[in-house]
């Protein structure tokens, strides 16, 4: 016969007459709902929708097997060829040079458009695909070729000052998945062209999975330990940042919880209080609501601290 350890409820519970434990289990249903001063080791992420990133992917992905296939007009080449002009002096920080094929690029991108959005949207898609194909190239053999200079302008610099890419074997391992690296070419083309709204704005998910990935890599510029975001007060400044624009566009994001914790981790109790406190007012029950509870208790005493000093 199996004999079933007893819990410390259950040992507290034992003997007790029935009214006593009524009182008992009101005690610590009680100590179970008070929040206790903790500060989460993570900001939460937005959610994510793989299958959405999925489906985005394979549309671009079968509109540049048929351009492939297909040559496109001239004016849709032409914007091409400028993209890839102004890429190549990106990539080289040629500001002379840069600025020159910038204005040429801006004048391409009229007599594209005149073709419709679709044959622009097909070049897009089949120059992203050239330029995975080249980062993938670079990953496995540490060599930047002149299609990826051209098609990504400075993304190996931006990689490795982010530390964004791991040494391994010849090449480097990359941070950034695939849709990571989809979203930001499309993110960089469309700056660079101009093209920012729809059909060509990235997609909430797009946008959800690009932020999820700053959030968890902080682009910090200079001596930072990788892996350490938190204890630079640089990269938790830029987390605030990036916490906001996200909360601008995506209404699901539990923005405050982020600034919280962020402000917490940069010495502001006090406006983490005023944060924490506007969510939990706003949201009284919920999933995350025992999170941002704890948080702001933690960020209670630590200002109480701060008073009594």
């Amino acid at each position: 016969m199996d004999v079933k350890p007893m819990s410390r409820t259950q040992k507290l519970l034992e003997h007790w007459e029935a009214g006593t434990i009524v009182v008992v289990v009101a005690i610590i249903c009680a100590l179970v709902a008070v929040p206790r001063p903790v500060l989460p080791d993570e900001i939460p992420f937005p959610r994510v929708e793989q299958r959405a990133l999925l489906q985005i992917s394979q549309k671009d992905a079968d509109r540049a097997s048929a351009l492939a296939k297909e040559r496109p007009g001239y004016d849709v080449r032409a914007l091409g060829e400028a993209v890839r002009l102004y890429g190549a002096a990106d990539a080289d920080s040629d500001g002379d040079r840069g600025s020159s094929q910038y204005n040429q690029l801006a004048r391409a991108v009229a007599p594209a458009l005149e073709q419709g959005a679709e044959p622009v949207l097909a070049l897009r898609a089949y120059q992203m695909t050239v330029f995975l194909r080249e980062l993938d190239r670079f990953a496995a053999t540490g060599v930047e070729t002149t299609e990826l200079r051209e098609l990504g302008g400075g993304i190996v610099a931006l990689l490795r000052r982010s530390h964004w890419i791991r040494p391994e074997g010849k090449g480097y391992r990359l941070l950034p998945d695939r849709f990571v690296l989809e979203a930001l070419f499309r993110k960089r083309w469309n700056e660079i062209t101009g093209l920012k709204s729809p059909p060509f704005a990235l997609s909430l998910q797009e946008q959800r999975a690009l932020y999820a990935f700053l959030l968890a890599n902080p682009l910090v510029v200079g001596n930072v330990a990788p892996g350490l975001p938190w204890r630079c007060r640089a990269a938790n400044e830029y987390l605030l940042r990036k916490v906001g624009e996200l909360a601008a566009i995506d209404p699901e994001y539990p923005a405050d919880i982020a600034r919280g914790i962020l402000l917490m981790r940069t010495g502001r109790p006090k406006e983490a209080v005023e944060v924490l406190s506007s969510y939990v007012e706003r949201h009284p029950d919920g999933p995350l609501t025992m999170r941002a509870r704890n948080s702001l208790r933690e960020a209670q005493e630590r200002l109480l601290l701060m008073v009594d000093r």
